[in-house]
């Protein structure tokens, strides 16, 4: 095996993009004269790295599929050339990057209200999901515009939230998500949104 003499290695090449919940896209800086490139990439859950081979040089992303929800992966790559007899020589290895998939979308079966404390259901736990985001706003469009309160945090398919609510009409939606360590997460879509009154 013989390493690139010829351009820069591929050391500092690769970018995470943001993954869904099947799938995580690569992106790299072309190579100076690389014909190719080769990626190697497997799960948390996994010992041994897969390998796909990319032939067209002008390729600088690649997208993989069929993956699973709230899932670590490990990816490295390195570009290679051929020399005049047809040997290969290959650039250095990357450094591993990693992608997590985005957990499922939690989804609430109902909200019950008692003394002005919430309480959330949901219909099971998110697949890929270690904690779900249990959320109030005044608006129904709140979630999305960032307009919205953390009620609570936790593990559980049922809770009630920590602080109780004013009366008023207020609206209940939930986020999943995974932890990524170092204050990191990786959520997955918001959830139905349940409108409730209290009076």
């Amino acid at each position: 095996m013989y390493r690139y003499s010829t351009g820069p290695a591929c050391l500092h090449c690769l970018v995470r993009h943001w993954p869904t919940t099947s799938s995580v896209t690569l992106s790299w800086n072309a190579v100076e004269e690389a014909e190719g490139y080769t990626i190697w990439y497997r799960s948390e859950d996994d010992t041994d790295m897969r390998r796909t081979i990319i032939w067209d040089k002008d390729t600088t992303s690649w997208t993989r599929n069929g993956l699973e929800p709230g899932t670590k992966y490990f990816f490295a790559i390195r570009s290679w050339v051929t020399d005049a007899d047809g040997n290969y020589i290959f650039s250095d290895v990357s450094p591993t990057q990693r992608g997590t998939t985005k957990p499922e979308a939690a989804s609430i079966q109902s909200v019950s209200v008692s003394d002005g404390y919430v309480k959330v259901r949901l219909d099971g736990e998110a697949e890929g999901a270690e904690r779900y985001s249990m959320c109030y706003a005044s608006r129904s469009n709140g979630f999305t515009s960032g307009n919205f309160q953390v009620g609570i945090r936790t593990s559980y398919t049922i809770r009630t939230m920590t602080e109780p609510l004013d009366k008023g009409t207020w609206y209940i939606c939930v986020k999943s998500y995974r932890n990524l360590g170092n204050s990191k997460r990786v959520y997955g879509d918001w959830s139905n949104v349940v409108k409730i009154t209290i009076e």
